[in-house]
């Protein structure tokens, strides 16, 4: 699996070179937190023009890839998901009305994209719902979702162990989100947003919750989630610009999350130092008080290289076009 998510909000899907990818998805629909229904956004996908033309337009370079609907977001509210799972007839008009979104827009399969359950109660009738969906759905139809990067999730997210043998018996892979590790809206000293590795955090990486997943559950089930974006700092005082250096908050030059294709402009337009950092196998940049942590063709090669040598199902990038014009996260993989 080498797959890759398209935000809605974002340039038209035909701008992606599906020949790359082996399944692409689109998000992201939304759960209503009342009926349990779930719908394209209205303000983001009038008329369900871009929903009703995704499946078709990818399949144009690519008759190969098999598209997915995914639900939720990190911004959609986690509440009504916890709301949803909660009892069977919510759980059947939700499983009802995302088989029946998918088939009438001629996607191969769903993604849950929950962010993130987090209690004992929350995560069992988490693995009701998948058992239940995957009763419903027609044969072949894929089930998938995003999950939070370990298993069980640390103390801080309140411990709780996701329904691994539920996933196992009902999904064909989770998405480990591996990403969003640190940022500068929540630390005041630079870092890499997706360390592979990072021997000063040994439980806040990605090797770490790969590790932790696979006790459970078989690679097979598995994808591991790379960033199609970066991370931008202000640096406190451009001289001191390793990882780890004092910073306050975003610099203006760039968003807060740049996507690699804004830092490879950046970096063309501000002659930046690039750091290819073999200990967490990332890359950041700086120029003057600017300093972004991300991925690049450098650090993406390493990391499919080890998950190849892991032995799990596949990888794939949020988002699909996040990357540059010429493709280079998707090439590197």
């Amino acid at each position: 699996v080498k797959l890759g998510y398209w935000y809605v909000d974002s340039s038209p899907a035909s701008q992606i070179n599906s020949c790359l990818y082996t399944h692409l998805l689109y998000a992201f629909v939304d759960l209503n937190p009342t009926t349990f229904t779930v719908a394209p956004s209205a303000s983001l996908d009038p008329g369900n023009s871009k929903i009703s033309s995704f499946a078709s337009t990818v399949k144009l370079k690519n008759p190969n890839v098999k598209t997915l609907l995914s639900i939720g977001g990190g911004s959609s509210d986690k509440e009504a998901f916890a709301a949803m799972v909660s009892s069977p007839s919510s759980r059947a008009t939700f499983i009802n009305s995302t088989i029946t979104l998918a088939k009438t827009y001629g996607f191969d399969g769903l993604d849950l994209d929950w962010e993130h359950p987090n209690n004992a109660s929350q995560m069992t009738n988490l693995g009701v719902l998948f058992q239940e969906w995957r009763a419903k759905a027609p044969s072949g139809m894929l089930l998938a979702a995003a999950t939070f990067y370990a298993n069980p999730q640390p103390a801080w997210m309140g411990g709780a162990t996701y329904p691994v043998a539920s996933i196992q018996a009902n999904l064909d892979w989770i998405l480990v989100m591996a990403y969003d590790f640190h940022g500068p809206s929540f630390e005041t000293t630079t870092n890499v947003p997706a360390p592979l590795y990072d021997p000063s955090n040994p439980t806040v990486n990605g090797d770490y919750g790969i590790t932790q997943w696979l006790q459970s559950l078989t690679k097979s089930k598995v994808v591991y989630g790379i960033p199609a974006y970066g991370y931008n700092w202000q640096l406190v005082n451009a001289a001191n610009h390793g990882i780890g250096a004092p910073s306050n908050g975003v610099s203006s030059v760039l968003p807060e999350n740049p996507t690699f294709a804004q830092i490879v402009s950046f970096l063309a337009s501000s002659g930046a130092t690039v750091v290819h950092n073999d200990t967490t196998v990332s890359t950041y940049a700086y120029s003057g008080t600017t300093w972004i942590g991300y991925d690049d063709a450098w650090s993406v090669t390493r990391k499919v290289n080890y998950l190849k040598n892991k032995g799990i199902r596949g990888y794939g990038f949020w988002t699909a076009l996040g990357d540059d014009s010429s493709a280079t996260l998707a090439n590197a993989g």
